[in-house]
């Protein structure tokens, strides 16, 4: 009877939210939080050997990769690899559960992955500093593996600093620190792009981290400088990048693909709008929902990366899918509430 219980369970699939972030959060861990990525094509020593020093060649070879409705980076030798921007969402994602539960094991895990961030920054550089772990051809620049960004490193500050609010560790702040003086002084503009050159009209994941960006500036300063802005921001994010059912436009004028990151990421923003403005918990939930109907695969304990108009695409990155999901999962129960 047992037996027979443990298997309907296991086919039935986690049942509540805390039970699919832990899901998610044993994939990343049994893979020792290595994984593939979306622009890794270039970590096949086949496809960086094709593209050598073309870039045509090389964004191609990218390309492939990443727009294959089938996985072919195994078939490719792409070696997957530790993504600092994936660890930063792990990391808080275990931060946020053991400050609603007290849990030592994920403060502990927290802390494995933080001090790891700090033991392998990109090398070459006065300050602490991140980049992605390949080689990254874009349309008007190309950047060598691990060379450091402003993004990727001000996810792992924002890690790092609420590693140290949460465990009080001064290693973290100091840390955060050296990552804010690289923000400050380092990096340079490698290309710029005139807006009329630019196809994309107005994303998902991108107005969602704008958006996040104007409240935590309020919230850090005190000002509310920018809260007209943001008011009108989040109403146009609600309105024309999520469809009523809580499915997310892939941009306001398009709806496919509808991308896991877009679903996470109107997971954890409105999520902090719930948190610090006491609304946004009720649209929150109703992406997740969706995102759990339709983009969630219990049997493996992945997300998909994209629902096209007639299929799912069933890639797994580790960074993309079950990083963006983890935290958006964890931002979900702390800042909601919500345990079904």
């Amino acid at each position: 009877m047992t037996e027979d219980r443990n298997t309907a369970t296991a086919q039935r699939g986690p049942r509540t939210n805390a039970e699919v972030l832990e899901r998610v959060l044993q994939t990343a861990r049994s893979d020792d939080y290595e994984g593939y990525s979306k622009h890794d094509g270039l970590n096949s020593p086949l496809l960086a050997a094709l593209g050598g020093q073309s870039r045509l060649r090389r964004l191609a070879a990218i390309q492939v990769v990443t727009r294959s409705p089938i996985d072919i980076r195994p078939l490719a030798g792409v070696r997957k690899a530790r993504n600092a921007k994936g660890l930063s969402l792990f990391s808080r994602a275990l931060l946020a559960r053991h400050r609603m539960t007290g849990s030592a094991d994920d403060a502990a895990q927290a802390r494995g992955l933080l001090d790891w961030l700090i033991a392998h920054p990109a090398p070459g550089f006065e300050h602490l500093c991140w980049g992605y772990p390949y080689p990254w051809q874009d349309v008007g620049f190309f950047a060598p593996r691990n060379f450091p960004n402003r993004v990727v490193t001000s996810f792992v500050g924002q890690a790092l600093l609420d590693g140290y609010e949460t465990l009080q560790d001064s290693r973290y702040l100091d840390a955060a620190r050296q990552a804010a003086r690289f923000l400050l002084e380092a990096p340079k503009t490698l290309y710029e792009d005139p807006p009329s050159a630019s196809h994309i009209t107005h994303d998902n994941y991108h107005t969602g981290f704008i958006l996040d960006a104007i409240l935590g500036y309020g919230l850090a300063t005190g000002s509310d400088e920018f809260e007209p802005a943001y008011q009108r921001g989040i109403e146009f994010y609600a309105r024309k990048l999520f469809e009523p059912d809580g499915a997310a436009r892939f941009m306001s004028d398009r709806l496919y693909p509808i991308d896991i990151h877009g679903c996470a990421q109107g997971v954890i923003t409105f999520s902090l709008q719930q948190r610090c403005l006491g609304a946004g918990g009720d649209t929150a939930a109703r992406v997740l929902q969706w995102t759990l109907d339709n983009m969630w695969d219990p049997g493996s304990g992945w997300f998909y990366y994209q629902r096209r108009r007639r299929y799912r695409t069933r890639i797994r990155e580790l960074r993309w899918c079950q990083g963006w999901m983890s935290w958006a999962l964890a931002s979900y129960l702390e800042n909601c509430g919500g345990q079904a």
